[in-house]
């Protein structure tokens, strides 16, 4: 019965972890863009790289959105199995 308990621990703790990430790379995803209109009048790379750099952080933040939701799912799962 612990392990179960401990699954479903570890499943929670990583899935808070993941939404924790996703939430801070948003947060400095729109930081960036915010940047880049503020820039918006100097056309040269260093805005094309801050646009760059948000999309990436918003691919990512998506990515860590998936990644905590498999494991909420995985966590819901180990629960109803301890209670069962």
């Amino acid at each position: 019965m612990k392990k179960k308990t401990s699954n479903y621990k570890k499943y929670y703790d990583k899935m808070i972890d993941y939404r924790r990430f996703s939430l801070t790379l948003i947060c400095i995803s729109v930081f960036l863009y915010f940047g880049t209109m503020i820039s918006i009048s100097r056309d040269n790379l260093y805005t094309s790289f801050l646009l760059l750099f948000t999309i990436l952080g918003l691919c990512a933040a998506a990515v860590f959105f998936a990644l905590s939701a498999s494991y909420q799912k995985k966590s819901i799962q180990e629960e109803e199995e301890t209670r069962y």
